[in-house]
């Protein structure tokens, strides 16, 4: 349960801080914000493997990493929906 718990404040705050740096009209509130923060910290956890800068998202390079994807994560679902849709 305290696992679970952890996951939700992290994904808020990486999604805040990435909502912060990345602005977006965003009308979908704090569940938007916490789906932004977890896939994030998935999305860089993932490259923070990959580039084996560190595997705990509780030291800075996973802080900066998990932020990092949320950006990243944010971006891409702006992009996505900006686009007109297809037939």
């Amino acid at each position: 349960m305290i696992q679970f718990v952890t996951w939700v404040v992290f994904g808020v705050i990486v999604g805040s801080v990435a909502k912060w740096f990345y602005p977006v009209d965003d009308k979908h509130g704090m569940l938007a914000t916490l789906g932004v923060g977890v896939v994030g910290s998935f999305v860089g956890g993932l490259a923070s493997y990959v580039l084996a800068a560190g595997h705990s998202p509780y030291n800075p390079a996973g802080f900066v990493f998990a932020i990092v994807g949320a950006v990243a994560t944010l971006a891409a679902w702006n992009w996505y929906s900006q686009q007109p849709p297809s037939l």
